[in-house]
C-alpha cells in the first residue's frame, strides 16, 4: 500500500450509481476538549419537519473521531474518520455523550467529531454522508505521533476500529513502516501490518485468511500506486458490508463499544473545508460522476464490480 494505508469506507459507496447524502444540519462541540473527560455534543436535525424529512429515514448514527496528524511529506492528509466512539445513538438524541481515549494523538486542533446516519432496517435507507463539526482543540492527551503516521499512513476502517484501539494501530503502522507503504499482495509488511491491527483489542477486521481468500490470486502485483490493498482488502471488506445488516441496539451513551454490526453499505465524506465548515454531500456537493472519477484515479474498479 502506498503512504496512506488507509483507503476509506467513503470509497465503496461511490462505486454505486447513489445519490450521496450528507448528514444532519450541524454538529456543534466546545472549542476545546479535555481527553478521557465526558462531554455533550449538540446535534441539529431536521426531524421537527416531519416524516418526509431527511433525518427521518434512517435511526441511528454512528459518532467518529477524525485525527489528522501534522504531515512531513508532500502527502496531503486529509480529515476523515480515523476510529469510532460510539457506535450506536439514536437518531433523535440531540446531546450525545462522548468520551476521547487520551491516546488517540498529541495535544492540538486537528481533530473533528463525524457523524453517519444509517437505518437499523436492512431493507431501509443506505447510510448518509459524513457530517464533520469545526476542528477542535484536544488536551490532555497521552498519544504521540509516529514517523510512519506523520507520513501518511494510518489505519484502516474506522468502523471497523474503536478509538480505545487506535493508539495500538498506529503502532502496528509503525512497526512494519516502511515495509507497508508499497509492494505486492501477500507482502510482509502489509500482511503483518493488518494481522497486527486485527489482533488490538475491540478491532473488528475480517481474518486475513478471508482476504486472501476474496482477494487477488497470490503473488499478482497490486495495480500501481494508490491501489495498494485494494485487491485484498476492499473486496473482504465490500463482502461484509453486503452480507452483515446493521442490528445496534440504539443509546444514547454507548461509548466506545465493541463494534459488532456494519451499515449495509458505506458513505462518502464531505470533508471539512481549511476553515472547518464542512463541504455538502447529497444535498450539495460532490456528484456520484466525481467521486467515481476519484474511484478510476486510485484505480480501485474492482470494488465497483463488487458493490453495484
Amino acid at each position: 500500500m502506498r503512504a496512506r494505508f488507509k483507503t476509506t469506507t467513503a470509497l465503496l459507496l461511490a462505486a454505486s450509481s447513489l445519490p450521496l447524502s450528507s448528514a444532519f444540519k450541524s454538529i456543534s462541540i466546545n472549542e476545546t476538549v479535555h481527553a478521557n473527560e465526558t462531554i455533550a455534543l449538540r446535534i441539529s436535525n431536521d426531524l421537527s419537519a416531519g416524516p418526509d424529512s431527511f433525518d427521518s429515514q434512517f435511526s441511528t448514527y454512528r459518532i467518529y473521531l477524525a485525527i489528522v496528524a501534522p504531515s512531513s511529506s508532500n502527502i496531503p492528509h486529509s480529515l476523515e474518520p480515523s476510529c469510532y466512539l460510539v457506535n450506536a445513538t439514536s437518531i433523535n438524541e440531540t446531546s450525545p455523550e462522548i468520551l476521547i481515549p487520551p491516546s488517540v494523538g498529541q495535544d492540538g486542533t486537528s481533530y473533528s467529531i463525524v457523524t453517519m446516519e444509517y437505518s437499523t432496517d436492512p431493507h431501509g435507507a443506505r447510510p448518509s454522508g459524513y457530517e464533520y463539526s469545526t476542528e477542535f482543540q484536544l488536551l490532555n492527551t497521552s498519544g504521540t505521533w509516529t514517523r510512519a503516521e506523520i507520513h501518511g499512513v494510518v489505519p484502516l476502517f474506522p468502523d471497523l476500529l474503536p478509538c480505545t484501539a487506535y493508539d495500538c494501530a498506529r503502532q502496528c503502522m509503525q512497526t512494519y513502516y516502511p515495509g507497508n507503504v508499497n509492494g505486492t499482495f501477500g507482502e510482509a509488511g502489509f500482511r503483518d501490518t493488518y494481522v497486527c491491527v486485527a489482533n488490538c483489542s475491540g478491532v473488528a477486521y475480517p481474518p486475513w485468511e478471508a482476504i486472501e481468500a476474496e482477494g487477488a490470486a497470490k503473488n499478482d502485483p497490486l495495480a500501481g500506486a494508490g491501489n495498494e490493498g485494494a485487491q485484498t482488502i476492499m473486496p473482504a471488506y465490500a463482502s461484509l458490508l453486503t452480507s452483515n445488516p446493521p442490528t445496534p441496539t440504539p443509546t444514547t451513551t454507548l461509548v466506545n463499544s465493541t463494534m459488532t454490526v456494519l451499515p449495509t453499505t458505506t458513505t462518502t465524506s464531505a470533508s471539512p473545508t481549511a476553515t472547518g465548515k464542512k463541504s455538502e454531500g447529497a444535498r450539495g456537493g460532490r456528484s456520484t460522476g466525481e467521486m467515481m472519477g476519484m474511484l478510476a484515479l486510485v484505480g480501485l474498479g474492482v470494488v465497483a464490480q463488487l458493490v453495484l
